[in-house]
């Protein structure tokens, strides 16, 4: 059974989203509509912000991140935020990028996302200099849900099997192979915190941040 005592400090904010992003460009979300909002106000002292700024287009997934503002829509098509300063921190337009991408993930070890047909892709050349990259890169490999950070490229696939990016380096953002891990998980997440996932029966399970 779940304790629930260890989640009273959560505080509830207004609106009402289906999914949100938590990243160094800020608080964005999705709502039911595939609506997008930023959450204007935040600051360390601040955390849960002030309102929710609409702003334009239509996605299903967004990402924020140190490499900027993704997402994907209805239909697979990626689009990037431009514009974004620390004067206009919604930025000013939606970019469309090429390819088709059902799930993303940006983090330490770069872009990364996984297609309809579980694909695995890696945008080449994205940095803080260069944020949206040159080309997509067909990495080996099937996977339906991908999670990037600091602590490296994770994975599960149609079956809910749970793998690791092996030979991932400061250099060398690819790696070499991947590692199946024991255990079954239908989603996954790796963050500062560790490795969280769910499985089939929404049980939520975590491993720390020493990777394998």
């Amino acid at each position: 059974m779940m304790n629930t005592t260890e989640c009273s400090s959560l505080k509830q904010i207004d609106g009402s989203l289906k999914q949100i992003s938590s990243g160094y460009l800020g608080i964005w979300g999705i709502n039911s509509k595939d609506e997008i909002f930023y959450r204007n106000g935040i600051s360390p002292k601040n955390i849960q912000g002030k309102n929710w700024h609409k702003t334009d287009g239509l996605l299903k997934h967004i990402s924020s991140s140190e490499y900027g503002v993704w997402g994907v829509n209805s239909k697979d098509e990626i689009f990037y935020r431009e514009g974004i300063t620390n004067i206009n921190k919604i930025g000013k337009n939606w970019l469309k990028i090429d390819g088709l991408l059902k799930y993303l993930s940006l983090g330490y070890y770069g872009f990364w996302g996984v297609n309809s047909k579980d694909e695995i892709f890696y945008r080449n050349n994205v940095s803080l200099s260069n944020p949206k990259g040159n080309e997509w890169i067909k990495i080996d490999g099937l996977l339906k849900i991908i999670s990037v950070d600091i602590y490296g490229v994770w994975g599960v696939n149609s079956n809910d099997e749970i793998f690791y990016r092996n030979g991932l380096t400061d250099s060398n953002h690819i790696g070499i192979g991947w590692t199946k891990i024991g255990g079954s998980l239908k989603n996954i997440s790796i963050g500062y915190f560790g490795l969280y996932g769910v499985n089939k029966n929404d049980e939520i399970f975590t491993k720390d941040n020493k990777l394998i």
